[in-house]
């Protein structure tokens, strides 16, 4: 179903990741501990407001990290993995930042180890409600640490784990952009008050829209013209499509520098929170194609 394996010789075949991939997540990761820092020197820790707090600041990292990926054409590949990993060891960098910076005593006068430092604070968490400061937390502060991190490092990734699979010109070393719904296919049925028993009919309505995708991409020889009728014939739907538990959009983008794109099949099912995505078809495009079909 997938035309993946049919794509030009240059489009979406870049190296699967370079190093600079996770090292830029790692540094993000620190510029977005710098800004938690400074506002934890305010009396306006964020890592204290779990887990809201961890997930802006992984969103700082996040927004950092896609930037510098998008402006420089970084293919992310397979290294995506490894992106949450980075931005974790940026927060145990600033913690050992913080460490060395506070060169902290013991009661007994001698100096504190990092384990023995992170140990204190942790257990001396304290919850504050109304204004009132609770109990230290004892060993529960380390599931309060434990979430923190998990939703700075998941949230830290979300920009490299979008561009993974977003359209890209190996020879030109850019993401493909001015993406453009050039289509709207039925892939589902009328949503019903009552929607059950209809699994079945669902599937067929779908596998019937699939086949169509696979036709029109398989005329997608890379000119346009063979598959601008199709899309006009099968795929343009409006409103009433986009209203059934299943549609695929086609979508044109293009490279900024050669103007060469990709046609790609988007399936998506349900609709609000519940709808999900699938890219299940692209085929590549010659400059001309794509000036065509947009």
């Amino acid at each position: 179903m997938d035309g993946s394996s049919q794509t030009s010789s240059h489009l979406n075949e870049a190296p699967q990741g370079a190093p600079i991939v996770v090292a830029s997540a790692y540094f993000a990761g620190l510029a977005a501990m710098a800004v938690a820092h400074f506002l934890a020197a305010q009396a306006l820790d964020p890592f204290t407001w779990i887990p809201l707090g961890p997930v802006a600041m992984g969103l700082i990292a996040a927004a950092l990290h896609g930037i510098f990926l998008w402006v420089r054409g970084e293919r992310v590949g397979r290294l995506s993995i490894l992106v949450g990993v980075a931005v974790a060891l940026s927060w145990v960098t600033a913690w050992y930042v913080e460490f060395r910076l506070a060169a902290p005593l013991g009661e007994d006068g001698k100096a504190l180890g990092f384990v023995d430092y992170f140990d204190l604070l942790t257990r001396g968490l304290r919850e504050v409600r109304n204004g009132k400061v609770g109990e230290p937390a004892g060993a529960g502060g380390y599931f309060d640490r434990l979430l923190a991190v998990a939703s700075f490092s998941v949230c830290g990734a979300t920009a490299a784990w979008a561009l993974r699979n977003k359209p890209y010109c190996a020879k030109c070393g850019k993401y493909l952009r001015d993406e453009k719904k050039v289509g709207a296919l039925a892939a589902g049925l009328p949503a019903k008050l009552l929607d059950f028993g209809r699994s079945g009919e669902k599937a067929a309505a779908k596998a019937k829209g699939l086949a169509e995708v696979t036709e029109i991409l398989a005329a997608a020889d890379g000119e346009g013209e063979r598959v601008l009728p199709l899309l006009r014939e099968r795929a343009s739907g409006g409103k009433e499509v986009d209203a059934l538990s299943g549609r695929v959009h086609f979508k044109v983008s293009a490279c900024p520098t050669c103007g060469e794109g990709e046609l790609t099949a988007v399936l998506l099912e349900g609709h609000g929170r519940g709808q999900s995505t699938k890219v299940v078809g692209r085929r590549p495009l010659s400059q001309a194609a794509v000036q065509l079909l947009k």
